[in-house]
């Protein structure tokens, strides 16, 4: 009998886990999608504010499919203030990947980005590092890295 109730409570335990995680790994990724539909719609100085953190961390990491490597700050992040085209980009993002341990989490993903007038293809591997900041995730780092299919 004793036995049967621990299992009960451990196997409880393991699902409330499982769930929590899930949760949370469902609110981190409605975040990167939303900066990913608000970054093809709006100036990145806007789309930052949004769904960043702004401070002395802060660094966007790009490297170019030629391997030209591009790193932003906030301040650059804040000068950023045009805006593209609206809607000019569709953005298919797969494979997520989550590690959370408390209030800080990496997520990865594939992304591919199609010009609408072109059709003209980008892929990237993706990593933000997040922070959660009065209950919202909220993106600290990004790096991107371009490649060629």
């Amino acid at each position: 009998m004793r036995f049967c109730v621990v299992s009960v409570l451990f196997t409880l335990f393991i699902i409330t886990n499982l769930q929590s995680q899930s949760t949370e790994e469902d609110a981190i990724r409605s975040v990167i999608e939303a900066e990913t539909h608000a970054f093809v719609n709006k100036s990145f100085a806007e789309v930052a504010r949004l769904y960043w953190i702004l401070d002395e961390k802060t660094l966007l990491n790009v490297t170019a499919t030629d391997g030209t490597d591009v790193q932003v700050v906030a301040d650059d992040i804040r000068s950023q203030t045009d805006a593209p085209p609206p809607n000019h980009a569709l953005v298919e993002k797969t494979n997520f990947r989550y590690i959370i341990n408390g209030n800080m989490a990496a997520a990865t993903n594939e992304q591919v980005v199609t010009i609408k007038e072109s059709g003209y293809k980008l892929y990237s591997s993706e990593v933000r590092f997040m922070e959660k900041v009065d209950g919202q995730w909220r993106i600290h780092r990004s790096s991107v890295h371009h490649y060629e299919k």
